[in-house]
């Protein structure tokens, strides 16, 4: 069983978010969201971004994991009448500078060019978003983007 963390800031975030949705009519229209997997050659799943083995009750369930394996990384962004990519990674690891420079130099600049008005949501990049306090998305993009 998973306790869910930091429930106050959630359900605020939520009710922020409907507010928003009251408010404004095309709010939803204004949000872009990005995903990004990897793809493994040897048909193993990816426990981070395919669910964990949660239980008690079974103790000797295993994840098989097979060490440098092929694999592919991928991400894209999905807004409400578009999508950007997929955007293949070449690297084998994606660093923060990496991460940072596909930001700058492939997505920002079509998200500006179809929907200039933004909120862009990137989902399950924490170690990334530590690289980008400061100097690290391009001017005019406000902070916490």
């Amino acid at each position: 069983m998973q306790i869910v963390q930091k429930l106050p800031q959630r359900f605020a975030f939520a009710a922020g978010m409907l507010s928003c949705i009251q408010n404004e009519y095309y709010f939803l229209n204004r949000i872009i969201f990005s995903e990004e997997t990897t793809f493994y050659v040897s048909n193993k799943e990816n426990l981070s971004t395919a669910g964990r083995i949660w239980g008690s009750e079974n103790p000797h369930a295993i994840q098989e994991v097979e060490r440098n394996s092929p694999k592919i990384h991928v991400w894209c962004v999905l807004l409400h009448d578009a999508a950007i990519g997929p955007f293949f990674f070449a690297e084998t690891s994606i660093t923060a500078k990496i991460y940072l420079d596909m930001l700058q130099i492939y997505s920002i600049p079509q998200m500006q060019l179809l929907q200039p008005t933004d909120i862009f949501h990137q989902d399950a990049v924490a170690r990334m978003l530590e690289h980008f306090a400061g100097t690290g998305l391009p001017a005019g993009y406000p902070q916490g983007y």
